[in-house]
């Protein structure tokens, strides 16, 4: 359950009747800032040890969040797979996915059949890496169900099975917030299309 707050003191007044698990807090706020707001939490001692997320565009240096009861800074614009990673950081994580090993998704693989296709391998380098040229645009949830579109497009017109996997087993990871799949996945994705660029 989310509970959102339009200023300082509402978010108090949440979190004595509803006692969150964590806690996204804007720095700037009306009747209460954040650091007001997240003062008074770690003075109480009921609600002290709430995780405090820091939100905020400034200019705020790293270890100042640290110094003023924050947890951790988000700087904006925010992504959806900062707050991912902050989730799995702080809150425990469930799953009812079936525990795989390493033989069940041999992401290196997946590209092995690309390997004697030069046409192939030019459209993928040429369609996927302008949109991984910067590592901001990977911390974008978009960019990456793109990115596993694109994948699965190129492999079914041109019936790369291997191809197709990876871009399904991608998209399947970002769409369930699978972070640290997905972060492999990407890293993958990035030293392949790296040495096909060069082969």
């Amino acid at each position: 359950e989310i509970r959102e707050a339009v200023n300082g003191q509402e978010c108090l007044d949440i979190c004595k009747e509803y006692t969150p698990d964590i806690i996204f807090m804007d720095i700037r706020m009306p009747v209460m800032d954040g650091y007001e707001t997240t003062k008074s939490i770690r003075e109480n001692e009921a609600l002290k040890d709430i995780p405090i997320i820091a939100l905020t565009a400034s200019v705020l240096a790293e270890n100042d969040y640290v110094t003023n009861g924050f947890n951790q800074l988000i700087k904006k614009p925010i992504e959806l797979i900062d707050i991912l990673h902050v989730l799995t950081v702080y809150l425990p994580f469930f799953t009812d996915a079936i525990e795989e090993d390493e033989t069940t998704y041999p992401f290196e693989n997946s590209f092995s059949e690309l390997q004697n296709n030069s046409e192939v391998r030019a459209i993928v380098t040429n369609d996927i890496l302008p949109l991984i040229e910067s590592r901001s645009a990977l911390k974008s949830h978009k960019v990456i169900i793109s990115i596993a579109q694109k994948l699965m497009d190129i492999a079914t017109t041109h019936n790369i099975k291997g191809l197709h996997s990876f871009g399904e087993e991608l998209h399947i990871a970002v769409s369930s917030f699978d972070v640290d799949k997905t972060d492999n996945m990407v890293h993958t994705l990035i030293e392949q299309l790296k040495f096909m660029q060069e082969g």
